[in-house]
């Protein structure tokens, strides 16, 4: 992706907090007091700094999965300033599917790798239960579940993938 001359400069991707830490120096070195709660409760998703968009045709992103989601992070991160449009046949906004079979149970909102707000201060649309039906890169644009059309300038295809039963007896156990 190429970066608009006037795009911001990528920020950095260690965490950010709103608040600041107790810090004393001891014998040269800069001890930081805090607890892992406290951190963890503090973080601040990256932002990527652009307040306004270009008028121009969106990337779209089919899928709403790990790679999607890292996708348009490091995208913003990178100071890609086009308009991102995320599109999913799932009800739930991007959440880590893979920790369902580690933590049985969780609920999908639960799961989600940021909130809306990251979505909205990032400028990227999220349509929920869409399917991309139809690819036409001629004209450059999907087909949606709904009949619409959608223009984009790149597409990213970020399907994931469904997990192969082992063809073994037990295999369907629960």
């Amino acid at each position: 992706l190429s970066r608009p001359p006037s795009a911001p400069s990528a920020p950095s991707s260690r965490p950010k907090y709103e608040s600041s830490f107790r810090v004393k120096e001891e014998d040269g070195d800069l001890i930081i007091s805090t607890t892992e709660k406290q951190l963890e409760l503090e973080r601040r998703a990256p932002t990527c700094g652009i307040k306004t968009l270009p008028n121009e045709i969106p990337i779209i992103v089919v899928g709403a999965g790990v790679s999607a989601s890292a996708f348009v992070e490091h995208a913003r991160m990178n100071g890609c300033a086009a308009p991102i449009t995320m599109i999913s046949d799932d009800s739930n906004p991007p959440y880590d599917r893979t920790r369902l079979s580690k933590e049985p149970g969780m609920e999908a909102k639960e799961l989600r790798f940021r909130g809306d707000d990251y979505y909205k201060e990032n400028h990227i649309d999220i349509m929920l239960n869409t399917k991309v039906t139809a690819v036409d890169t001629t004209r450059r644009n999907v087909t949606l579940s709904t009949g619409e059309q959608l223009p984009y300038s790149k597409l990213v295809l970020a399907l994931g993938g469904k997990p192969k039963k082992l063809p073994i007896p037990g295999a369907d156990l629960k």
